[in-house]
């Protein structure tokens, strides 16, 4: 997480991404095989999951199993783009 905090620029930074994550966002998917691949993600209402379509199957996962997050591409249009590893 302190790797993420160091590359955002300040909390107005933050509040974008949850905005965009609210709202859906095209994220990087990382599969424990395969290519890396672009999914819609969204946060849940109660901003206790993150949902994403795969294939035309909604799937979840709970964020309080997520153990790092890894931040995307580092250009100034996607730096928003962030990579969850459970």
């Amino acid at each position: 997480m302190a790797d993420l905090v160091r590359h955002c620029n300040s909390e107005r930074d933050i509040e974008q991404a949850l905005i965009a994550l609210k709202k859906g966002t095209q994220l990087i998917k990382y599969s424990r095989k395969g290519k890396p691949k672009f999914r819609a993600f969204r946060l849940s209402p109660d901003e206790t999951s993150l949902i994403w379509l795969s294939h035309g199957e909604e799937k979840t996962l709970k964020l309080s199993l997520v153990s790092r997050i890894v931040l995307g591409q580092r250009t100034v249009s996607s730096i928003s783009a962030f990579c969850f590893v459970a």
